[in-house]
């Protein structure tokens, strides 16, 4: 980024952007109904102008350039010599809060958490060995979400996810599909003969008390929306 691009870019965050600490990151935002500003804007800032999926009164739609981490950390220490009191001060209390993000303590060394890392790989055994994360979250005093985020590795990133007492590394998504999801109502033969059934012509209300299931999952298996790895 040249000086003259810098110097456009600051009048158009100055009026039309928004700074924040949100979802973890310092984000630098700007929105509008101006497609080739917001385009501008996008190349300068090292991302893309994004449709925000919305109109404006008028009908027009919006659009938006987005970046987070630390290319917006960067990118707000660059402009913020050329910034009004108002941005700065924006600016200045977003980096504020991307600092004290990078330097808080993990796991239970954290003064605000709630659970210790015994209790971590207590609730992941349970929730794999079948135990819902109702029962969890009122055994352990969080919320379902957090025995969630915690068993999709979410959260508590530090603490190695076991699986049959051997590490997972590079935890994702992939690793809780079909039936290593402990959360699965059903098994990859399942899905094979409800595929198969559904091939010769039987209908989904022919299957419904076979399978621990209701329909529209029986119908998203079939459709390939559910399950869509196994075939």
């Amino acid at each position: 980024m040249d000086d003259y691009q810098r110097f456009w870019l600051a009048g158009l965050l100055e009026g039309e952007g928004s700074f924040r600490f949100s979802k973890r990151s310092a984000r630098v935002e700007v929105s509008m109904t101006d497609k080739d500003v917001i385009e501008r804007a996008a190349n300068i800032m090292g991302t893309y102008c994004r449709d925000r999926g919305y109109m404006t009164r008028s009908r027009k739609p919006v659009y938006r350039a987005l970046i987070g981490g630390e290319a917006a950390v960067q990118l707000m220490r660059s402009l913020l010599p050329l910034m009004g009191l108002r941005r700065r001060q924006q600016i200045i209390s977003t980096l504020n809060g991307s600092s004290a993000r990078r330097g808080q303590p993990k796991g239970e060394k954290n003064n605000r958490a709630k659970l210790k890392r015994g209790d971590v790989i207590e609730i992941r055994r349970q929730r794999e060995a079948g135990q819902s994360t109702g029962v969890l979250a009122k055994r352990f005093g969080v919320t379902m979400s957090a025995i969630s985020s915690i068993t999709l590795g979410k959260t508590w990133k530090h603490i190695p996810y076991l699986r049959n007492g051997e590490p997972i590394k590079g935890l994702d998504r992939h690793h809780m599909r079909g039936e290593k999801n402990p959360r699965a109502r059903l098994t990859r033969q399942q899905v094979i003969d409800i595929r198969l059934r559904a091939s010769t012509g039987e209908t989904t209300s022919g299957m419904l008390a076979d399978y621990p299931v209701g329909r529209s999952t029986i119908n998203r298996v079939i459709s390939g929306k559910r399950w869509n790895h196994s075939t």
